[in-house]
């Protein structure tokens, strides 16, 4: 019976005519290749992991160009702490990105990290959010951790 009704209404112009769509699907999105080497990066955080030298949380950072992955341990999650890993980390040494892609989190939304970005003219893109697979690049690298 049950499939004798789905049958029936699709098969009618005048049902399919008048059903609600609920969910409005949008195309999805795609980044386009970086053209140089450390000009685009991913950033997120993993942890609570069990405390090393006072480190539970380490600041991923994944490379769109060459895939390059680091993982800067860090004792909390502050956009301070973003900031310190961030410049000594990886600017003092593979330079300063063009583009950083970030999750909506609150310590990347601070002002801190605003004025850090606009004084490097570092240009923010941000993930969807409560959807974790708009920045896959650094999930992935996550699950290998």
């Amino acid at each position: 019976m049950k499939s004798y009704i789905r049958d029936r209404v699709r098969a009618c112009v005048k049902c399919q005519r008048g059903k609600i769509f609920q969910h409005t699907k949008a195309l999805l999105g795609t980044f386009s290749k970086p053209d140089a080497r450390f000009s685009h990066i991913h950033l997120d955080f993993i942890g609570r992991l069990p405390f090393s030298e006072a480190k539970q949380y380490c600041l991923t950072i994944k490379d769109r160009f060459t895939t390059w992955s680091e993982a800067i341990p860090t004792s909390d999650m502050s956009s301070d702490t973003i900031e310190q890993a961030l410049v000594n980390g990886w600017k003092s040494r593979l330079g300063t990105p063009v583009t950083i892609t970030t999750d909506n989190g609150r310590n990347v939304e601070s002002t801190l990290f605003c004025e850090l970005t606009n004084i490097s003219f570092s240009h923010r893109i941000h993930s969807a959010a409560y959807h974790p697979q708009s920045n896959g690049m650094t999930e992935t690298l996550h699950r290998h951790l």
